[in-house]
């Protein structure tokens, strides 16, 4: 069994469109986990803007992925 997952995103002014393929097979929990670690990565973290942001608190203790 194989999947196929794609993701990008495009910038239009303020606003960023964020796509996602995948294959049928692919798990509702693997793309939902693949979107958000894309978009905190590739979108938040890398953002220009994101020097004028305000600070964020410690993160939560006891979550993580599991697989």
């Amino acid at each position: 069994m194989s999947w196929e997952i794609k993701v990008w995103h495009e910038e239009a002014g303020e606003r960023v469109r964020m796509a996602i393929e995948a294959t049928p097979n692919v798990p509702d929990e693997v793309v939902s986990t693949v979107a958000s670690a894309y978009w905190l990565e590739q979108i938040q973290v890398m953002s220009e803007n994101w020097e004028d942001a305000e600070p964020v608190g410690p993160a939560p203790t006891g979550l993580g992925l599991h697989g």
